[in-house]
Formats: structure tokens, C-alpha cells, sequence
């Protein structure tokens, strides 16, 4: 019989469950902050309500503070909080957008500061303002703004749930409690056994789980003492409370986290009025003591699953990445030669001349996949652990996973598995990663390489794109010269690559064809732009009797940013509209096959809501461009664009007919 089976817990079901305890918690620590006085004022609900995160944690956070100061017998205490609390939450709405403001500590210590101040001198302008009033309201602003400071590093780690608690762990649990139950009146010199091994629970609960087993655990507390000790109503709500304390500071170190709990629960009996025992004290010590000494022997951190190296991760990323690329060589190979053999047999030897050409370069390829891993990348273990365990648990599924953060911190997750052994639903795997890691991820990109499958998944980014493409092939071919290829690379870039083969009909679809077939399966593997172009063109210069050039236009847009460049060899115009103009691009440079070395200009841009970027082939902007820049800056639709554009070029060809392409890229917000 599965062990798994006996009681089970889904990502999604404990993330439903850490979400109503936490925020149940945030709702109580609410009231009770509102309530602590600090030199006669009561500031800490406003700490309270800066430091929490936004959302249903904010929500909470401004309930439970305001049913706090509601319940002042000072109307006009209440009064001056409410109105700071207002003033806060309008501050916060106002810059909701502005995450780089909002991650700034400066923020939070300013965002605090300023409205208890204003508020405070405000109050006391009503019974007379001096300097020693003026002082008190200074030193009240500095201890909230502290205060919030300290709040704000516990909160952010409520923005993150990367443990799984395994079903095979709640039943020995819920047991060792019901046993333990006889024994809660059982002391040693005062000193209850049963709350010191409670502590202990509470505190590596703590450590492993961070905020959300802290809060759970001292929940877990508090029922036993309902159980067991029904006038015990101090431990029943301060041990929530302390629990969460100590996963807030797990960041700072096992020694914080004891401390942590013993002063907060101190400061509890202060706030209640009641009396500390020296026999509690002594039994928070020894508990926290043996924490300490049990969490250094086993590797809690865990879970008993094994932990691989940081180097060992990005060893299997490189790993898997330079076998995609190898993967690409065949799938080029194949393409190459399924081109050719649809042509005529003029052109068979010179299509697998390129190819022979295409794989020598396997070595300077390789080397160019191996410096594009970045390596100071911040790789996650403990979340690529959890992902595996959960796929192995609810998928039946063995893979291999590299999770790491990017430079604008955001999770990319690669994911390999055996062929035939990959989870069928592909949306129930990204909802379990989001539970996991509390992120929405993309589609995953999907690589085949051999007995593999290698997936990538990056967390949801701010633009998706809208894509309308057409082609016009020329009268009397049956290929079309132009070729081009829009797609993702599963690290939260888009790319489109367009090809003009010189000429038109078939030896043009073979530069066209071989070039964007080319760089598309370099830029895939994760080959940087450049070595793509560079292989592409090396390619082109292993030329037989025939000249064989082609130009290249590439657009690479990281979706995170809106942030883009263009790059053109001998390409048509492109036209980027705005909401307020339309903007030029024309290309500087000569196309790829002409020389053997290529100089490289990457064009920068920037992409915002809604706006729109035009591509061609030659067969367009041939009949001048003026009209193109005039169609474009009118009040059309993407796929109306592409229509008109594509009709009235074959128009203006009156003489002569060309292969014509027209690519509309929309960049819409990701809601």
C-alpha cells in the first residue's frame, strides 16, 4: 500500500490551507499590535499595516488593525490612527505599479515615518504643540519606522510557499500528539516535559517551514492546550503568534529564531498583564536548546531528500542544453535535406554541401552553449527538489529539474523527462508549480531529443505578443524565397527571424530556408544572437559555383521588460507604431554569405502596451516605403495591416513580381 495514500495533502490544498491560517494569524496580530502601547501611543498598528504585503495579507493586516483602534476607549486615539491608516493605504495604492519603490527599505521606513508624524503633530496642535510634543511625535515616528523596517523583512517571506509538507509525516505527528495528551501534567521540578518538547515542535516547524509552519504549528499548540488545558487562554493565542515570529526570523539563523520566540512570548505576558513564570522560561530554553542541537545532527532542511550541489544543477542545465543543440544538428540535417529533394537536382549537391559545412561547426557551437549559461544565475535546490518529489508523487513521473533566478528575478524550470514517461496534462503540472513556488509560469517551450523530453518553463511575463503573418509567393515558383520563423525560447524572450534567399523560386528557398532553419535552432539551444548570425553566414560563404547570399532580419524581445533589439543585414524596413508616431528602422547593413567575417549592430527599443512592430521582405519596400510608413500609421488593425499591405505591393509590382512577406508583432500587458 502507498504510503502516500493515507492522508494527503495536494500543493494546492496547502496552499489554501497556509493562506487561510496566515492570514486568520495576520488578522489577531493585527488587533493585538493596535492595542500595545509604547511610551503612551500606539504606533505598532501602523507598522503593521506599511510592513504587510499587498493583497489579502494587506487586507487582513488593515482589518484587524482598524477593529483595534475602533475599539480604543480614546475616540480620539482611534481617530488619529484610523486617519494614518488611510493616509498609508492611499500612499501604497498610488504606487502600487512602482515595484522598485516598493522593494526599497527606504520605502517602508518613509511610507511609515511621514503619516505618523504629520498625524501626530496634527493632534496636538488641538491641546497646545511644543517641543517636548514635538520630540515625542519624532521619537514615536522613528520606533514605528523601525518597527516596520523589522515587520517587512518577515513579511516578503509570505510571498514565497517552497515546502511540500509530505503526507507520510501528518500521521505520526497527529499521533505522538494524542499520545502525549496523559502526559501534560506530568513536571520535573516545575518544569513541564510536554510544553519543552512542544517548543521544539513549534520551533523546527519553524525552521523548516518559515512563516506558514510557525503559524501552523503554534495553532497545533494552542488546540492541545484547548484539550488539555482549558483556562490556559494566554498560550492559546500567543503561541500562533511567537510560532510565526520565529519563522519570520528562520532567514537570520537558528539562534535569532530562539530568541525570537523567548522575547516575543515575553512580550505577550507584558501586553496581557500576566505573570512569567520562571518555570516557562526555563522550558522555552531547554526546548530551544534542543532544537538546536537536533537541528545541526539531522538535515531538516530536507525532509531526509537529498540535496545535490549548486554545481551538480548547473551541470545537468549544461547538460541538457548542449544535448538539445546536438539534437539540432539532426533536425537540421533532416530539413536540409527534405528542402533539396523537393528541388530540382541542380541544387541537391549544393544544399548538402552546406549541411557537411553546418556540422563542422559542432565544436565552436558547443562552446558558444556552454558561456551563454549564466552562471551567476541564483539556482534554487530546495524548490527543484520540492518540484521533483510533487511530480514524482502526483504525475508517477521520474525528471530532472534545474530551477534557477534570473537577473530580473524571475524562475525559469527546465524540466527533463524520459520520452515516454512526460506528465499528459501540461496545465496541471504549471497549477502545482505555481503552489510550489507561488508563481505563474508560461506554456512550457517543448525540445525532443532522442529518448528525451526537455521542457522550459518561465514564470509569466508582463507582455504576451499578437502575431499575423502573410506571404505572396511570385508568379510561375512553387517556393516561396522568403522565409521566416516567430517563437519563444522558454526563457521569456520572443523572437521572429526573417530570410530574403537572393532572387526568388527555388535557390532562393534554400538560402532563406537553411538560414532561418539555422539560427532559429541556434537561438532555441540558447546560443547567443551573434554566434547564430556567425554560423549562419559561415554556412552561406561555403558556397559551390552559385552565389548564395541572403538577407536577415531578427527581432528578440524579452517579454519581461519590453525591452528589444533589432538586428538587419541587407533587410527590408521595418515600422514601429506607437501610440503617438511611427518609427523607421532601416538596416545599415549588407547581407550574410557576402563576407567572411560579419559585423554585428544590434539596434535597441523598447516596447510598451499596444504598440506594434511591422516586418518585410524586399518584395514590399522594392516599391518605396513612404506608402508602407503611411499604411502603417493609420488607424488599422494588425491583421488588416498585414492584408492591405501584402495587396498593395503585388499592386505597385506592376512590371515584376517578387515574393512578398508581411510579419505584425502586437505587444499586449500579460493580465
Amino acid at each position: 500500500m502507498d504510503k502516500h495514500n493515507l492522508v494527503h495533502f495536494s500543493n494546492r490544498d496547502l496552499y489554501i490551507v497556509q493562506k487561510v491560517v496566515l492570514n486568520i494569524i495576520l488578522l489577531i496580530i493585527g488587533f493585538l499590535s493596535a492595542r500595545m502601547a509604547i511610551m503612551g501611543n500606539f504606533p505598532l498598528g501602523v507598522s503593521f499595516v506599511s510592513a504587510a504585503s499587498g493583497g489579502f495579507s494587506l487586507l487582513s493586516a488593515v482589518i484587524g488593525t482598524s477593529i483595534g483602534y475602533f475599539s480604543s476607549v480614546n475616540t480620539a486615539v482611534s481617530i488619529r490612527y484610523i486617519s494614518t491608516l488611510v493616509s498609508i493605504c492611499a500612499i501604497r495604492w498610488t504606487f502600487h505599479d512602482l515595484k522598485k519603490i516598493n522593494n526599497n527599505p527606504k520605502y517602508i521606513i518613509f511610507l511609515t515615518f511621514i503619516p505618523i508624524f504629520v498625524t501626530g503633530i496634527a493632534f496636538n496642535l488641538v491641546y497646545g504643540l511644543n517641543f517636548y510634543s514635538c520630540a515625542r511625535c519624532f521619537l514615536e515616528s522613528m520606533v514605528a519606522s523601525g518597527a516596520a523596517y523589522i515587520l517587512n523583512i518577515g513579511f516578503k517571506s509570505l510571498g514565497t510557499y517552497k515546502y511540500k509538507i509530505k503526507s507520510e509525516y501528518i500521521l505520526p505527528i497527529f499521533a505522538i500528539l494524542v499520545i502525549t495528551v496523559p502526559l501534560t501534567n506530568f513536571s520535573f521540578f516545575s518544569v513541564n516535559i510536554i510544553n519543552i518538547l512542544m517548543v521544539t515542535f513549534v520551533l523546527t516547524s519553524s525552521y523548516i517551514f518559515k512563516l506558514f509552519g510557525g503559524s501552523l504549528a503554534g495553532i497545533i499548540r494552542g488546540i492541545f492546550y484547548i484539550i488539555c488545558k482549558t483556562d490556559n487562554s494566554f498560550q492559546i493565542i500567543s503561541s500562533p503568534i511567537s510560532g510565526m515570529i520565529a519563522g519570520g526570523f528562520s532567514k537570520l539563523g537558528k539562534i535569532f529564531m530562539v530568541f525570537s520566540y523567548i522575547f516575543s512570548n515575553i512580550l505577550l505576558h507584558f501586553q496581557f498583564g500576566t505573570k512569567i513564570l520562571i518555570p516557562e522560561v526555563i522550558e522555552e530554553l531547554i526546548g530551544g536548546i534542543i532544537f538546536l542541537i537536533i537541528s545541526n545532527k539531522l538535515n531538516f532542511k530536507n525532509l531526509g531528500l537529498k540535496n545535490n550541489a549548486t554545481s551538480e544543477n548547473l551541470k545537468s542545465l549544461a547538460v541538457q542544453n548542449i544535448s538539445l543543440m546536438g539534437n539540432s544538428f539532426d533536425s537540421a540535417k533532416d530539413t536540409f535535406e527534405k528542402v533539396a529533394n523537393e528541388l530540382d537536382e541542380k541544387y541537391k549537391s549544393d544544399s548538402k554541401t552546406l549541411v557537411r559545412f553546418y556540422l563542422k561547426n559542432i565544436s565552436q557551437i558547443y562552446n558558444s552553449i556552454i558561456k551563454s549559461i549564466n552562471l551567476n544565475s541564483k539556482v534554487d535546490e530546495d524548490l527543484s527538489i520540492k518540484i521533483k518529489n510533487m511530480i514524482k508523487s502526483e504525475f508517477k513521473a521520474n525528471s530532472k529539474i534545474s530551477l534557477i533566478t534570473n537577473n530580473l528575478g524571475k524562475f525559469l524550470i527546465q524540466i527533463e523527462f524520459d520520452k515516454f514517461n512526460v506528465p499528459k496534462n501540461m496545465d496541471s503540472l504549471r497549477e502545482e508549480m505555481h503552489y510550489i513556488c507561488n508563481r505563474a509560469f508560461m506554456k512550457p517551450e517543448i525540445f525532443y531529443n532522442q529518448n528525451k523530453t526537455i521542457m522550459k518553463f518561465c514564470e509569466k511575463t508582463a507582455f504576451r505578443v499578437i502575431v499575423q503573418a502573410k506571404q505572396h509567393i511570385a508568379v510561375g515558383e512553387t517556393n516561396c524565397g522568403d522565409s521566416y520563423k516567430t517563437f519563444y525560447d522558454g526563457l521569456g524572450n520572443f523572437y521572429v527571424i526573417l530570410s530574403d534567399g537572393m532572387g526568388k523560386g527555388n535557390m532562393a528557398s534554400i538560402s532563406g530556408n537553411i538560414v532561418t532553419q539555422v539560427v532559429c535552432n541556434m537561438l532555441r539551444s540558447g546560443v547567443e544572437v551573434e554566434t547564430a548570425v556567425f554560423i549562419a553566414n559561415s554556412i552561406l560563404m561555403e558556397k559551390s559555383s552559385e552565389e548564395s547570399l541572403a538577407t536577415l532580419d531578427i527581432l528578440k524581445v524579452n517579454l519581461f521588460t519590453g525591452k528589444a533589439v533589432v538586428l538587419k543585414f541587407g533587410a527590408a524596413s521595418s515600422f514601429i507604431k506607437t501610440e503617438k508616431n511611427v518609427i523607421k528602422i532601416p538596416s545599415d547593413l549588407p547581407p550574410i554569405g557576402i563576407l567572411p567575417e560579419v559585423k554585428v549592430n544590434k539596434i535597441p527599443l523598447s516596447f510598451k502596451d499596444n504598440d506594434l512592430i511591422m516586418m518585410f521582405s524586399d518584395g514590399v519596400t522594392d516599391t518605396g516605403e513612404d506608402w508602407v510608413g503611411d499604411i502603417v500609421g493609420d488607424k488599422f488593425n494588425e491583421v488588416d495591416l498585414v492584408d492591405i499591405i501584402i495587396r498593395m505591393a503585388q499592386k505597385f509590382r506592376v512590371n515584376s513580381d517578387d515574393d512578398i512577406t508581411a510579419i505584425s508583432v502586437k505587444f499586449v500587458k500579460n493580465y
